[in-house]
């Protein structure tokens, strides 16, 4: 059975943001980048375009939002907005059930951007996206993960509840 974890994010632009590190994105094969809805305008506008994928997500346009921020982390890799652009991509990729895509953004971002401060609730989706896809291994190690590294998170929290309310319903 599926574990739901509810993002410990707000749907707004972060307050708080550090530059992040420029790394190979690994994920270009994975994701659907050929939608035309797709925004991005010139790169001094990333704030903007980031903005523009957060009304989407408000607007329950999860695929275009997916493509959006994807394309907003892969044009501006080292913009302080990249590992958050990530972070949304797949949490718009769990919003509309798309688990494989979901899976793909969140481990570019582990890989990417270590110290992102959506790594624990990365870790957590991750969890979730893999027992959604009925791959009960690797729900396990990023549960044992997010666990072990940011036991006291938000986003660990969330996840022990919802196990615990898994295991009450069986």
């Amino acid at each position: 059975k599926a574990l739901a974890v509810e993002s410990s994010r707000s749907m707004k632009l972060p307050n708080s943001m550090k530059a992040a590190k420029n790394r190979e994105n690994s994920i270009e094969e994975n994701a659907d980048t050929s939608e035309s809805s797709t925004i991005v305008a010139s790169s001094g506008s990333v704030e903007k375009d980031f903005q523009a994928g957060m009304r989407l997500m408000n607007s329950k346009n999860y695929k275009e939002a997916a493509n959006q921020f994807f394309t907003i982390a892969k044009q501006n890799r080292n913009h302080a907005l990249a590992s958050h652009a990530l972070y949304w991509a797949g949490e718009a990729g769990a919003r509309a059930r798309n688990w494989k895509i979901a899976i793909a953004h969140w481990t570019n971002l582990e890989s990417n951007y270590p110290r992102s401060i959506y790594i624990a609730d990365a870790l957590a989706g991750l969890a979730n996206a893999y027992a959604s896809s009925s791959k009960a291994e690797q729900a396990t190690h990023y549960r044992e993960v997010l666990m072990k590294a940011f036991p006291d998170s938000p986003a660990a929290s969330n996840l022990t509840a919802n196990i615990s309310e898994a295991e009450k319903e069986n």
